[in-house]
């Protein structure tokens, strides 16, 4: 039969380790064992609780507390976002748009979605000079050529016109 008083011992027990744990972090769990047999026994057996049950204990709460600090962190965060959206709302209202830039800045922060720092772009004449070739003279070159070929168009043409 299942004790009917179990989890009521179970958060007894739990909140004395968390007591405990609170004043003095560093506590062992050898010597939480040790100060709890001072406190509280176990009521079934009238024995001080085994180190296993004093490990699942703190086990359990260290979960606990680790859940508790995620609610608390997204708690945090979801308030500072809203009163940086009110703070920019009152802004756009007031018109004030150094106000409404700095808030888009926090925002940006705050959620990680800040754009990169550097950019960098794709350029052409940047990578023919690392392969040791001069733009500039290409293109120069390419002038030249095309001149010279509507020249010679221009003659053959003239000429071909004439007769």
């Amino acid at each position: 039969m299942l004790n009917a008083k179990r989890p009521l011992r179970i958060d007894r027990r739990r909140s004395i380790i968390s007591q405990m744990l609170g004043r003095n972090p560093n506590l062992s769990q050898r010597e939480i064992c040790d100060r709890l047999t001072e406190e509280y026994v176990n009521p079934d057996t009238g024995n001080p609780w085994s180190l296993g049950t004093i490990n699942g204990d703190i086990q359990a709460l260290r979960a606990w507390w680790r859940k508790e600090a995620e609610v608390n962190s997204e708690e945090i965060f979801a308030r500072q976002l809203a009163e940086i959206r009110e703070h920019r709302r009152t802004a756009w209202a007031d018109n004030n748009l150094s106000e409404i830039r700095q808030s888009l800045a926090l925002e940006l922060r705050l959620t990680g979605t800040e754009a990169a720092k550097q950019i960098e772009i794709y350029d052409w004449r940047t990578e023919a000079e690392d392969k040791g070739i001069d733009p500039a003279g290409l293109f120069e070159q390419f002038i030249q050529d095309a001149y010279a070929t509507l020249q010679e168009s221009d003659r053959s043409t003239g000429d071909g016109s004439a007769e």
